[in-house]
């Protein structure tokens, strides 16, 4: 019987004023060595989260980012809240537009607005943090060694950490999914309307991302197969919870700006190709996604063989290690698959606690922890862990104090070409190094517009971005856009092909150069 649920106490001991002595005590209070061990793990466990915070608080150049706010702040300018129309290029001026992503603009804007770029670092470890919780949460992740537990939240915590760079959109893709599985994973135990609970988000996910999508693909997958389940065990309760959150996510379509005319949208947006984009290329063999790809599901076969068994987390494991050696971006699913959907501990382990006596006394710590380490051991286990856990202090505090150093600018952007953009008497459409279209939209729009940028699956015709990869990679065709008369100057990375090339183009002048950025200025050819 678990020791949770029974209350009885073995015989006082002896003394006045002592207390009755729990049968059911904890493994770890009667071996020093064992709650050695165990604090030790935890304090490598929030060593290595603490880390992988440090990163995303050092790792802040994502340049859609600079777009996302921009597109907030001049809401009034694209129609309100959500955008309708595009007043950013000068190659597609007026082009309709749908933003599946308008939420998520408000989102940085405001807390850049608020707090500045400290609060856009922090609004990613938020994020990041909330996920490993759910992931952690009730001894989720914890194997059955404890020294497994800071190698498990490596493994489980470095691609999932890919997934809350920047930040950007697709990190409240990630955090809703964690909440799913989380739902899902408890529906099991808990009762059936855990189901319901995971879906409930579905109108702000709609919103923020056009990710909602994989959540819909998630919860079709894994709520088919429960409900044949649920079906041939004559659980009609969870029947009737996955029927009713089927529905909810169909009544939730209609609920973004554009109505009906989303779903479509967004369908033709996340399947269509993107040659140019690295993140939708599947791992290269032996690079690191391929390594963390592959590590993630060696890891989940481990969990899989100690732990339960169920049909629809499996289904869904293997359609998300399909997704993940296909593209990279989808990695962190992966990641929170397994974190999520298996679980490494027999049912024996999942109490933590050590079996009641069948006499009602004090287990005996010899017969069931097996000898002792020593006295030693134990020492040695409590000195390690206070150096791992101060060093765990010591990386937090560093990872706070980075929160506010000054915004990334040279040589991610181009700020000293920017600021020298705006201090002259220029304007007009620019050609722009697609990195840093989007900052300069921040930065000198409406003085400047842009021919291409992040956008290009929401706003651009196939034309004008094919128009534009050639420019910008040499390709084919690539006078086109240096030629348009609507082009007026061109902000290329110093060093590039690009820079060459306009140097000895003919009506092309260099204007101003240091060692990040080129501007290049159309002299004007009228009589």
């Amino acid at each position: 019987m678990s020791v949770r649920r029974r209350h009885e106490t073995g015989p006082p001991s002896s003394g006045a004023g002592s207390r009755p002595a729990s049968r059911d005590a904890p493994v770890a209070a009667l071996d020093p060595a064992a709650s050695a061990r165990s604090r030790l793990a935890r304090y490598g466990l929030l060593l290595v989260l603490a880390a992988l915070a440090t990163v995303l608080v050092l790792v802040d150049t994502d340049p859609d980012l600079w777009g996302r706010m921009a597109y907030a702040r001049d809401h009034e300018a694209t129609g309100g809240l959500a955008p309708r129309a595009d007043p950013y290029s000068y190659t597609a001026p007026g082009a309709p537009w749908i933003d599946h992503e308008w939420g998520f603009n408000w989102v940085v804007w405001l807390t850049y607005y608020a707090v500045g770029w400290p609060g856009l670092r922090a609004l990613r470890v938020l994020l990041f943090a909330s996920v490993a919780a759910l992931c952690l949460h009730e001894g989720a992740g914890r194997e059955a060694g404890p020294f497994l537990r800071p190698l498990n939240g490596l493994l489980i915590g470095a691609p999932l950490g890919l997934g809350f760079l920047g930040p950007r959109p697709q990190a409240f893709t990630f955090a809703f999914t964690a909440w799913l599985l989380f739902c899902f994973r408890r529906s099991w135990e808990r009762g059936p309307i855990w189901v319901l609970l995971g879906v409930v988000p579905m109108p702000l996910w709609l919103n923020l991302h056009g990710g909602f999508l994989a959540g819909l693909g998630i919860a079709g997958l894994w709520g088919t197969a429960r409900l044949v389940l649920a079906l041939r065990a004559g659980e009609r309760a969870t029947a009737r919870a996955l029927a009713a959150a089927g529905a909810w996510c169909l009544a939730c379509l209609p609920l973004s700006p554009w109505g009906l005319r989303f779903l479509p949208f967004i369908i033709r947006t996340s399947t269509m190709s993107r040659p140019f984009v690295e993140e939708w290329h599947p791992p290269g063999l032996l690079d690191p996604h391929w390594f963390m790809t592959g590590a993630l599901v060696i890891l989940a076969a481990l969990r899989i063989l100690r732990g339960p068994r169920r049909w629809p987390d499996l289904m869904l494991l293997v359609g998300l290690a399909l997704l993940a050696f296909s593209h990279r971006r989808h990695l962190p699913f992966l990641a929170l698959a397994v974190a999520l959907s298996t679980d490494a501990r027999r049912g024996s382990e999942r109490s933590e606690t050590v079996p009641a006596s069948v006499h009602g006394s004090r287990p005996d710590p010899q017969r069931v922890l097996g000898p002792g380490p020593g006295a030693a051991y134990a020492f040695t286990l409590r000195a390690l862990g206070l150096l791992v856990g101060g060093t765990a202090v010591a990386v937090s505090v560093f990872a706070v104090v980075q929160l506010f150093r000054p915004a990334s600018a040279e040589p991610a952007f181009p700020e000293r070409a920017v600021a020298f953009m705006r201090s002259r008497p220029l304007s007009g459409g620019t050609l722009v190094d697609f990195e840093w279209s989007q900052y300069l939209l921040f930065q000198a729009w409406p003085q400047f517009r842009v021919a291409f940028d992040g956008r290009y699956e929401e706003v651009y015709p196939n034309d004008v971005a094919s128009r534009y990869f050639a420019w910008h990679y040499g390709l084919k065709g690539w006078r086109s856009l240096p030629d348009d008369h609507a082009t007026r100057l061109a902000l290329v990375r110093a060093g590039t092909q690009r820079e060459r090339v306009l140097s000895r183009l003919p009506g092309w002048r260099r204007e101003y150069a240091d060692g990040v950025a080129t501007l290049f200025v159309k002299e004007d050819r009228s009589p």
